[in-house]
């Protein structure tokens, strides 16, 4: 046996109450997956490992999809078929004790929340294979966002010591609520029929039988700091940030860091929230979104942000402190989508994107972020004054080395929204040179840098000989170059940038410019930004150019490799 995994009888967990509290999204135990309908994906499921001629994965990977039910589900169902199934209860997986297991036993090992071993049941099927053995199989469950964490690959990587299955090409559909599961999920409840309106399970459940009424009352039982610490979470939930950190939300409410998790335990407990690690999440978006309906997010999201940007500081990483810091940008279009008005909603987004400046100030992401923020609420003229302030300081800031090109990509687009054609040709062209300390251009920040060089060349050769000058003799060339270079660093599903570079090439056309490879490519940018560098009256520009190339040489080799291969 393993220490901490529960051995899975075929009556595990008893017969329990009436399903109504599962089907109302309670978080779902072993009484509720025996006693509920059966999904076609757990019928498949079983089916792989009962006929499994090799080590098996059964990988269920995706949120709110009924991967909780499914594990426990398959892991029930295998047991009643003779199987030796263990079930994680605790957070460890000891990968030389599974390759002890005794042999001919046919067993299974299952777990929700899977992510958390990924690492070590990586290493458990190693030894495993190397051991010669295919007789323990994996049930093993994830929310999408924590498992491609652990693998960005998805776990294709485990297919040289086991089958996989869904692969990885199935693996968002596996989940998903079909017709036929949507009728035996209603029937069970007692309707005739129901018509699957949502590939999510939960949501579609919620949708069906939710009871705002019945959670505002859950949420008012609670202990003050609990409802504190589901206000915080809710508010994430509602502005589309999957979840939030314990250490965060614990300092938020007043409560001592280890007590809490004994928050996540009471919301739990009244089926309003839960989570794994340090993260705290609201059941699903649906109870989010219906608990924090007519409140201001303005000030829980604030109190957020600065709550987690001066823990990053020390502590890190912590759960979402990107996607909130960062969360400007998309705060207002994510409000307007559940209702709050455009003015209140792009109000809340400044008010977080300030926030995150002021508590990071030091650092371009946040500076960008914010200026992205302010231009997306329509305040342009603002937003080109939080890059150029920004542009100051470069590049003397923090994270100056990983942010560099996409920033000076920002600042090159602010340029063009105003009109100052050579500075943002300066600038974009800056952004995929070779410059001293910082790492090689790479296809992303070609690809951004690209389309701010091809859109004012055709601002130029749109406007004319006379606006063409403000860009030099270079701009027919530059759109070639941008052409070339664009269609080489740009990826096939972005189909707006693959229809610009179609129309670089056609004005290249039309103004007689000859083709051109990688490096003819490379030389005629570089002799467009070095007019336009020269027609340039901006400072600010002038003074950084001339800091960041001291020896006055722009080069692009590397991108000429980039794009030459």
């Amino acid at each position: 046996m393993l220490n901490g995994w529960d051995e899975v009888g075929a009556d595990h967990g008893g017969d329990g109450d009436d399903l109504g509290r599962y089907f109302d999204g309670g978080h779902p135990g072993w009484s509720d997956a025996r006693r509920a309908p059966r999904r076609q994906v757990v019928v498949d499921a079983v089916a792989r490992v009962e006929n499994a001629e090799r080590t098996t994965v059964v990988l269920l990977v995706g949120g709110g999809q009924g991967k909780s039910t499914a594990v426990r589900q398959v892991a029930a169902d295998l047991a009643g078929h003779g199987r030796r199934v263990l079930f994680r209860a605790g957070p460890a997986l000891d990968p030389e004790a599974v390759a002890q297991l005794p042999t001919g036993v046919g067993w299974v090992l299952a777990s929700d929340d899977a992510d958390e071993i990924a690492i070590s049941v990586q290493q458990a099927l190693a030894r495993l294979t190397a051991a010669g053995r295919q007789d323990v199989h994996w049930v093993l469950a994830g929310r999408a966002a924590e498992w491609n964490a652990q693998f960005a690959r998805g776990g294709e990587a485990w297919d040289q010591f086991a089958e996989v299955w869904p692969t990885k090409a199935a693996r968002d559909a596996a989940l998903a609520l079909t017709e036929d599961d949507a009728a035996l999920i209603a029937a069970a409840w007692g309707r005739e029929a129901a018509t699957a309106t949502s590939d999510d399970l939960l949501g579609w459940v919620l949708a069906q039988r939710g009871d705002p009424a019945r959670w505002a009352a859950a949420v008012e039982a609670l202990e003050p700091s609990t409802q504190g610490a589901f206000a915080y979470a809710a508010a994430a939930g509602a502005a589309g940030i999957d979840g939030v950190d314990l250490r965060v939300v614990a300092d938020l409410v007043g409560v001592d860091r280890d007590r809490r998790f004994g928050l996540r335990t009471a919301l739990a407990e009244a089926g309003l929230a839960g989570g794994t690690g340090e993260a705290l999440r609201v059941r699903h978006p649906v109870i989010a979104r219906a608990t924090a309906a007519g409140t201001d997010l303005g000030p829980p999201l604030r109190a957020l942000v600065r709550a987690t940007g001066e823990m990053s500081k020390t502590v890190r990483p912590l759960v979402s402190d990107r996607a909130i810091m960062i969360s400007g940008p998309v705060l207002s279009e994510r409000l307007q989508a559940i209702g709050v008005p455009r003015d209140e909603a792009d109000r809340v987004a400044c008010d977080a994107a300030d926030e995150a400046d002021h508590v990071l100030g030091g650092l371009l992401v946040m500076r960008a972020s914010r200026a992205r923020t302010y231009r997306q609420a329509g305040r342009a003229a603002e937003a080109e004054h939080i890059l150029l302030a920004a542009l100051a300081q470069a590049p003397d800031v923090e994270d100056w080395s990983d942010m560099a090109r996409y920033f000076l990509s920002d600042v090159s687009e602010a340029h063009a929204g105003a009109g100052r054609t050579s500075e943002s040709v300066v600038l974009a062209g800056v952004a995929v040179a070779d410059i001293p300390g910082l790492a090689p251009v790479s296809m992303s920040e070609a690809r951004v840098a690209l389309a701010h060089l091809g859109r004012a060349a055709v601002v130029c050769a749109d406007a004319g000989a006379d606006a063409g000058a403000d860009a030099g003799a270079d701009t027919p060339r530059l759109l070639r170059a941008a052409a070339f270079i664009g269609r080489r660093v740009t990826p096939n599903w972005d189909k707006s940038a693959k229809d610009a570079i179609r129309r670089y090439e056609g004005l290249a056309d039309d103004l007689d410019v000859p083709d051109c490879d990688a490096a003819g490519a490379c030389q005629w940018l570089g002799e467009a930004v070095a007019t336009a560098f020269a027609a340039s009256e901006d400072e600010g520009v002038q003074d950084l150019v001339g800091r960041m190339f001291p020896d006055g040489v722009l080069g692009f080799s590397v991108l000429q490799r980039l794009v030459g291969r």
